[in-house]
């Protein structure tokens, strides 16, 4: 397509490329690729594609009961996400977890996992764990932590705190963090973001450049962002934008059975 030359392929989608890559689907989606790639669904979710691939966002919602409010989900050169005062993670500089002063995860008040200069968990009042030089616990069946002094990494092949079916973390190559089925976090050579059904965020290959090969997000018709089917985004060098089917902005409706689970996921 020339340059400056404009693709309207509904009244809602618009497809553009000049420089750079333009699709505006006004006022509820805009995704651009300039310099940087750029994915923003007004109020609800925005996500840049910066060199160190930046993701943030003023709000995700899944539901009127869950929000989460995102400042900043970074991989380079450090892996830092916030969600307010639900979520905070926080990486060492070499995007893995070789030093505890830099872990940092609190889904308060009922979740809270510090490694600064030691290691502390408490998901109050239930549950409080402090490893300080201890090098592993094992707390009956719900819990299970097994690694040297500081958490440094190189002392085993990778991390993994598991609490019951609702919290894993594991970071070797990889860094992986999962609430039950409604929050997974991982990156190693990609960028996968889940809170399933609800919204899938994944950055292939490469999560350090703007351009990695394949930018994939499906999400169900009950969060903000609905694709009916699904939304397919290609950022490869050339940069390509495939929509299967059709794309529909859902209104988010109340799921009283979703916030229910959630709930009872932090209260284990």
């Amino acid at each position: 397509m020339l340059e400056g030359e404009e693709k309207m392929t509904s009244p809602h989608l618009g497809i553009s490329t000049s420089r750079h890559l333009h699709i505006s689907a006004s006022p509820h989606l805009h995704i651009s690729a300039s310099p940087h790639l750029s994915i923003s669904t007004s109020q609800h979710l925005h996500i840049s594609a910066s060199p160190h691939l930046g993701i943030s966002s003023s709000r995700i919602s899944t539901s009127p009961h869950l929000h989460i409010s995102t400042s900043r989900i970074s991989t380079s050169p450090h892996l830092h996400i916030s969600t307010s005062q639900h979520l905070h993670i926080s990486a060492s500089p070499h995007l893995g977890i070789s030093s505890s002063r830099h872990l940092h995860i609190s889904a308060s008040p009922h979740l809270h996992i510090s490694a600064s200069p030691h290691l502390s968990i408490s998901t109050s009042p239930h549950l409080h764990i402090s490893a300080s030089q201890h090098p592993g616990i094992s707390t009956s069946r719900h819990l299970h932590i097994s690694e040297s002094r500081h958490l440094h990494i190189p002392a085993s092949p990778h991390l993994r705190i598991s609490a019951s079916r609702h919290l894993h973390i594991s970071a070797s190559r990889h860094l992986r963090i999962s609430t039950s089925s409604h929050l997974s976090i991982s990156t190693s050579q990609h960028l996968h973001i889940s809170a399933s059904p609800h919204l899938h965020i994944s950055a292939s290959q490469h999560p350090g450049i703007s351009t990695s090969r394949h930018l994939h997000i499906p999400a169900s018709p009950h969060p903000g962002i609905s694709t009916s089917r699904h939304l397919h985004i290609s950022a490869s060098p050339h940069v390509g934008i495939s929509t299967c089917r059709h794309l529909d902005i859902a209104t988010p409706r109340p799921n009283l059975l979703f916030l229910l689970e959630f709930n009872q996921s932090l209260a284990l």
